[in-house]
């Protein structure tokens, strides 16, 4: 398994805690990470999304994650939901929402199939993609 962490100390403090275990973690920003292509079955994306500074960092990611899925690999993830909760929590924070209704399109662009978009509670998404078989 490999976890990719964009903020320095917390990459170093992660892979201190998962020494020893079958996680290796890479610090970097997933939108230009050079990992090899077709290298890995899934891929997943928890609450990262809203902190990208724009949508066309995240459409970086999704290209990023489906070069580096194997073919048939699935891309799963959960982010927030624009909702006035969500907001104000993020207040003098990056919060880019990915909006429910493009983000089906923006994975097909990035070259996933079988996408799925649904709410998740009353402050969550969830999507799934996946990566075609050759």
């Amino acid at each position: 398994m490999t976890a990719v962490e964009v903020d320095a100390d917390l990459a170093q403090a992660l892979a201190l805690r998962l020494a020893g275990t079958n996680v290796t973690v890479v610090h970097g920003d997933g939108t230009a990470l050079d990992l090899a292509a077709d290298r890995f079955s899934a891929a997943t994306c928890f609450s990262v999304l809203h902190h990208l500074p724009t949508p066309q960092a995240q459409d970086r990611l999704f290209a990023a994650v489906n070069r580096a899925l194997r073919p048939g690999g699935v891309f799963v993830g959960v982010d927030s939901a624009d909702t006035e909760l969500v907001r104000g929590a993020h207040v003098d924070d990056t919060f880019v929402p990915v909006a429910p209704a493009t983000l089906g399109e923006r994975l097909g662009r990035a070259g996933f199939v079988d996408v799925t978009v649904a709410p998740f509670g009353e402050h969550q998404i969830r999507f799934t993609g996946t990566k075609p078989a050759r």
